[in-house]
């Protein structure tokens, strides 16, 4: 008789490594103006994998959380590094800055009526950002219930400025890691 050989995923936080610097996520909505700063941070615990915090929230209940919670930022230098926690915290952000969070029925109509056109502003330089990174963006998105994901080189407010039309929601990126002086979007 076979047996199955199973692989466990050990959480571990990934806070203080290098190049997971403290990212920020900004949401624009059309007609809204930037409605969402948070940050790129999702508390895990370790022996249930079971979200505890994400984003701001993420960063106060940092200081109290004990040996079983683990911080975890899944942007590294503002790119996925951790595609399913990046998923979860996408989703959670994107429901909150369209106002999804109240209501059953107003959850079920976002996930399976509306699907929002999403421009994302990556904060790498275009020919620093690889196919791979640019797929796991546009997969991410896709997943967290976008109809239609565009990739743009620019600063959120550009963006935003430019594709508010075809786009309604941008999404802008910000890592601000010890290797760079000025913002990244």
């Amino acid at each position: 008789m076979k047996t199955k050989k199973t692989t466990e995923y050990k959480i571990e936080s990934n806070i203080g490594k290098r190049g997971y610097g403290p990212s920020a996520i900004k949401i624009f909505v059309k007609n809204r103006g930037i409605v969402l700063t948070e940050a790129s941070l999702v508390l895990v615990h370790k022996e249930t994998s079971k979200v505890v915090a994400i984003g701001n929230e993420a960063e106060q209940a940092m200081e109290s959380a004990g040996d079983q919670i683990a911080a975890i930022n899944p942007l590294r230098r503002g790119i996925i590094a951790d595609y399913m926690v990046a998923v979860v915290m996408f989703r959670f952000f994107l429901q909150k800055a369209l106002g999804c969070t109240e209501s059953h029925f107003k959850k079920m109509y976002y996930s399976y009526l509306r699907k929002p056109r999403i421009a994302v502003c990556l904060p790498e330089p275009a020919d620093e950002v690889t196919e791979v990174e640019k797929k796991a963006f546009e997969d991410c998105f896709y997943q967290v219930g976008a109809g239609a994901v565009i990739l743009v080189m620019a600063p959120l407010e550009q963006a935003a400025e430019c594709l508010s039309e075809k786009y309604p929601v941008v999404i802008g990126i910000e890592w601000s890691g010890s290797s760079r002086d000025e913002q990244c979007f």
